[in-house]
């Protein structure tokens, strides 16, 4: 390929694809390539065999006036939002054109826009989607593949049925309601991006309704954002939007990732403050070390960090394997997640119901427990006041930097660690046992120690 040629390489769920390899050439001379083995997505598969996408009269409206329009797939959107407690009016915006290169294929796959704009505009042909993440906003976004199908002066192309389901929200409440979150110091829309760099964060008092609730996660260098809403839709295409199981439905949920390490987990322990507190609790850990985390029976974090070339190689064993076991821990933290069921009542979500539960430094899930080296206890600071992580760690240490009893405390998360069984009802009882504890590591015994750094690994 020459220096002028172009391409994005990316991967989707959800899809079904009757070829290992398939090709379709659109109207501007573009590939669109589709593959489902491993790694298979290099510049080689645009010399697969393709098929040449048609090309139709499509509907384009161009100031209040029709232009003839020919490409492979008519598009018809219309976005709106109200903006209250603002100068701002009510703003409606209705398109009516040929679908660009990147809407020509089976799905839109126009990475060039921000984050943010692709959430709405997206998803299969021959379909109708409303997408809505606040009570005064949608966007209507329809793509279908027969002559003039996006007539205005018509129906919807496939009419959208009644929603129903009702769903959390965020995302668009700072556009809707700007006075809402504007304070002296900060900007309404910076205000508004801390509360929804939250996972659990949602508008309060609205909602929206629609066919399915959806969370879109942004997780980006600049700071996590967490997007809701809800889609309402009519699919008559062959790709459809799936379910995908999630914790309380799936047995298990693994999720692997064997990579290079970011520039703040380089050195001996991590310092990347931008990543979210409860992440943050699971990747402070040392260098040439492994380590499990579990904060319930039915969850688990294993992280290894290694500076020797390829010692992360996913065909081998671990680079450090780690003993069995030896003391049982109290847990708390993650039983919400695993069984939603268990703490939803109709005046409170089960998230809501368990922070509650959790901000008693005393609490613990009845019922179970984990086994592992060490027990802990990690305190996060909110402004209703504190949260309780409960669990317990297995490791196996093999550089400079080690695992101390007591009080640790690195990138800003506090962790308290002791190693008898039960020894992490509270603080109190954690330090206590903690100054009557050793470590046998390396044939050296680590006392008690107000230690500047641990390291916990944990994971939702």
């Amino acid at each position: 390929m020459d220096r002028k040629t172009s391409y994005t390489q990316s991967c989707v769920t959800g899809m079904s694809v009757s070829d290992s390899k398939t090709c379709y050439l659109d109207f501007e001379d573009s590939f669109h390539c589709y593959c489902n083995t491993d790694f298979c997505n290099t510049p080689n598969l645009f010399y697969t065999n393709f098929t040449i996408l048609p090309t139709i009269e499509c509907k384009k409206v161009y100031e209040k006036e029709y232009k003839a329009a020919a490409c492979n797939k008519c598009t018809w959107k219309v976005s709106y939002i109200k903006y209250n407690n603002s100068i701002h009016p009510t703003n409606t915006i209705e398109q009516v054109s040929c679908g660009d290169s990147g809407e020509s294929g089976m799905l839109n796959l126009d990475l060039t826009k921000p984050f943010h704009e692709r959430i709405s505009p997206n998803f299969y042909d021959d379909a109708c989607y409303n997408i809505t993440m606040n009570p005064e906003h949608y966007f209507l976004y329809c793509r279908c593949k027969t002559p003039n199908c996006n007539n205005p002066e018509g129906p919807l192309p496939f009419p959208i049925p009644p929603t129903t389901v009702g769903c959390y929200v965020s995302g668009y409440d700072a556009d809707v309601n700007n006075a809402k979150y504007q304070t002296p110091d900060l900007s309404y829309w910076d205000n508004y991006n801390n509360l929804i760099s939250n996972e659990s964060y949602h508008d309060d008092g609205i909602q929206c309704r629609g066919h399915y609730c959806f969370i879109v996660p942004d997780l980006s260098e600049r700071g996590d954002k967490y997007y809701k809403g809800c889609i309402s839709l009519n699919e008559q295409g062959e790709q459809k939007i799936q379910l995908k199981m999630d914790k309380s439905m799936s047995p298990t949920n693994p999720k692997e990732e064997i990579l290079c390490s970011r520039s703040g987990q380089s050195a001996a322990f991590s310092l990347d403050s931008t990543v979210q507190f409860i992440d943050r609790i699971g990747e402070n850990f040392y260098d040439n070390s492994c380590y499990n985390i579990s904060m319930h029976p039915d969850h688990y974090v294993l992280y290894c960090r290694c500076n020797t070339a390829i010692c992360n190689d996913p065909t081998g064993s671990l680079p450090y394997p780690i003993p069995p076991p030896t003391i049982s821990c109290y847990v708390s933290g993650y039983d919400a997640e695993v069984n939603n069921a268990k703490y939803d009542t109709p005046e409170l979500s089960y998230n809501e119901v368990y922070s509650r539960l959790t901000r008693n430094e005393s609490y613990f899930d009845e019922g179970i427990n984990c086994r592992g080296h060490f027990c802990f206890i990690v305190n996060e600071q909110l402004p209703e006041g504190y949260r309780f992580y409960k669990g317990c760690m297995s490791s196996h240490e093999q550089g400079e930097n080690k695992i101390q009893l007591g009080f640790n405390f690195v990138n800003n998360v506090p962790y308290y660690v002791c190693n008898t069984d039960f020894c992490n009802l509270n603080i109190v009882t954690a330090l206590d046992e903690a100054r009557n504890g050793t470590i046998n590591n390396n044939n050296s015994s680590f006392k008690f120690s107000l230690a500047l750094y641990l390291l916990i690994i944990s994971m939702k």
